[in-house]
């Protein structure tokens, strides 16, 4: 009798804990003078694709095998290059993420293992473009090598 529902238990909710995959806690922002940093909290390591659309100008995070546990916040004040955070599910398991730019930032990304007090991220640093005013006084402000 004890073997049938053990059997019967993990008929129902095996499949369902198979299938959960990767959990996303929330989104951390942080702007400094060249980048703005996004933290994804995760539970585990996990599978995603990284691409831009335009017009308007937008960041797609596609996560395989991914869900929330609560909406995604708003980016901090501080974060003007990012106007706004949004996701759906794309399928029953997948997680599609956006993210509205302004500008045309290029970006970089990379997974980190857990340490100290923060568990598995997902990190997506957005590199802010510089104005032509910005790029004039660069080179301005550079020597020239001498020959």
């Amino acid at each position: 009798m004890l073997m049938k529902k053990l059997a019967v238990f993990f008929l129902i909710f095996l499949p369902s804990i198979c299938t959960a995959g990767t959990v996303i806690d929330g989104v951390r922002t942080w702007p400094a003078p060249d980048n703005t940093r996004l933290v994804f909290d995760i539970d585990q390591p996990v599978d995603y694709k990284l691409f831009t659309l335009s017009k308007p100008e937008r960041l797609v995070i596609d996560f395989k095998n991914t869900r929330l546990t609560k909406p995604l916040s708003a980016p901090a004040q501080q974060a003007t290059i990012i106007k706004e955070i949004r996701s759906s599910q794309r399928n029953k398991n997948d997680l599609r993420v956006v993210i509205d730019l302004e500008g045309h930032p290029k970006y970089k990304s990379f997974l980190l293992t857990p340490y100290e007090n923060y568990g598995h991220r997902l990190v997506i640093d957005l590199y802010h473009e510089a104005s032509s005013a910005e790029q004039k006084v660069f080179k301005k402000s550079v020597p020239e090598p001498a020959q």
